[in-house]
């Protein structure tokens, strides 16, 4: 079940969408932030953060999880909208696709990595787990 601010999150970039615009990431936060409302976005300003409102793109997944609503959102780049048609929304699935298939080839080249070092049949002193576990005193 989708939460206040996740509706009013996906209500304006629905709305926003259907009169043909693009939902900027500081829109989102401006509509909804932590001055009025408790569970409000939080806008971080700080030059060594990536993401100022990591609670958006969090919500963002919430809601295209939610079988509350039947349309998907497109994020790219800190923005957002309804994608417009099924084709749009297989792009964008594919991009998640894609993603995904490099992880899984980085897991098996480690994988491949590990089985020819040996590192597979490590088997690390237990008083060297104690001791990094704080247990050793």
């Amino acid at each position: 079940m989708l939460t206040s601010r996740q509706k009013a999150t996906y209500e304006l970039i629905k709305k926003n969408s259907l009169e043909g615009k693009i939902t900027s990431q500081r829109q989102l936060y401006e509509n909804y932030p932590i001055s009025e409302h408790k569970d409000g976005y939080v806008w971080n300003d700080s030059p060594n953060t990536h993401d100022n409102c990591s609670r958006i793109w969090s919500d963002i997944v919430a809601i295209n999880f939610s079988e509350e609503v039947d349309q998907i959102i497109v994020a790219k780049n800190f923005t957002y909208k309804i994608a417009k048609d099924k084709q749009e929304a297989e792009q964008f699935a594919n991009y998640y696709l894609r993603g995904g298939l490099r992880k899984l080839k980085r897991y098996w080249q480690i994988v491949k990595k590990i089985k020819l070092d040996g590192q597979g049949a490590f088997l690390p002193d237990i008083r060297f787990i104690e001791a990094y576990l704080g247990g050793d005193k």
